[in-house]
């Protein structure tokens, strides 16, 4: 599993965006939550904020090697 930081560019395309995010996680294809501790861009995480989201990354779900590779077919 992998996790992504997505930007979206342009402001009036948020909604189309959101659009395509929410029916990939209706069809099971992703896992969507959107995530308020990495802030607006060129802000810094203070310690409190940056220990929270390791311990969230942590407890986040995940593959052993064998499964995402059985997933993937490979």
């Amino acid at each position: 599993m992998k996790t992504y930081a997505l930007k979206i560019i342009s402001p009036e395309d948020e909604p189309f965006v959101m659009d395509i995010l929410h029916a990939l996680e209706g069809r099971h294809l992703i896992d969507f939550s959107p995530v308020s501790f990495l802030g607006i861009s060129g802000n810094k995480l203070s310690e409190e904020e940056l220990r929270e989201a390791v311990k969230a990354s942590k407890e986040s779900p995940s593959y052993s090697l064998e499964e995402a590779k059985k997933y993937l077919g490979i």
